[in-house]
Order: C-alpha cells, then sequence, then structure tokens
C-alpha cells in the first residue's frame, strides 16, 4: 500500500528554527493510503497531526502568518518532484531539499534545506473512502 500526505487542507500552527534546523508542525494533516498512485487513485483518507522537520534549512520566504491552511505545494526531494504531496513515511537525508508551499490566501512559503523527515505526532484518524479520479 503507498501513503502520502496531502499538503491541500492541510493546517500549519507553527514553524521554528533551531541552529539550522527548521521543524514544520501540522496540527492537521490529509493522509492518503491507496493500492495505486498515491494521491489519485481509490483508497482510504486519514488524519493525524506530524512535523515536516527541514535539516540545514534555508526559509526563502516565510509564513506570512500562522496559524494557516495550506492549498498546495511542490516538494524537489533530489531528482524527484511530488506535486501537492509528500511521501510518507519519509525520512530522506543528505539530499537537496527545495519545499514550496501556498496557503489559502495565495502566499509562497519556500524553503530549502539537506534533509527532509515526516514524523506522526498522533494516531491516524479514519475520515473517509476515496473513490478515485478513475
Amino acid at each position: 500500500m503507498v501513503s502520502c500526505i496531502e499538503l491541500h487542507d492541510s493546517v500549519v500552527t507553527a514553524c521554528e528554527v533551531l541552529n539550522r534546523e527548521s521543524r514544520m508542525h501540522f496540527a492537521y494533516a490529509v493522509l492518503h493510503r491507496s493500492l495505486g498512485a498515491d494521491g489519485i487513485d481509490r483508497g482510504e483518507v486519514y488524519s493525524l497531526s506530524l512535523d515536516v522537520i527541514l535539516g540545514d534549512a534555508s526559509i526563502v520566504r516565510p509564513f506570512a502568518a500562522l496559524p494557516t491552511t495550506l492549498s498546495d505545494g511542490v516538494a524537489r526531494i533530489g531528482d524527484t518532484v511530488y506535486e501537492g504531496r509528500l511521501p510518507y513515511p519519509l525520512d530522506q537525508q543528505r539530499a537537496i531539499v527545495d519545499l514550496e508551499l501556498w496557503d489559502d490566501r495565495g502566499n509562497l512559503i519556500r524553503i530549502v534545506a539537506q534533509s527532509i523527515a515526516v514524523q506522526a505526532r498522533s494516531v491516524e484518524v479514519y475520515v473517509e473512502d476515496l473513490p478515485g479520479a478513475g
């Protein structure tokens, strides 16, 4: 089964930077589990709270305001591009990371880093079945 964090509708409540590590707290994140393509095909939707941790990070464009709801995003991790989603689980060390997020007011947030990881802060809660695009 393939899983991903869908960036749309996720709620970021904090973005802390300490010793060049950026930690974004998602109070609400959308998790899609599927036997097919993550974020697209039929599957189940869950919610959870999580942290996205970016190592050796530089915040190029900070959040305009927090908390904020995300509307979309693109993650470039090494040579792979993830549109609107992050793979889950995720722990990629020593990779060039370029994370662009858009909030629901159209503001761009951009963070570049040398590593990225996602850490769950809560259990997954079932939300609904997703019929898929097909």
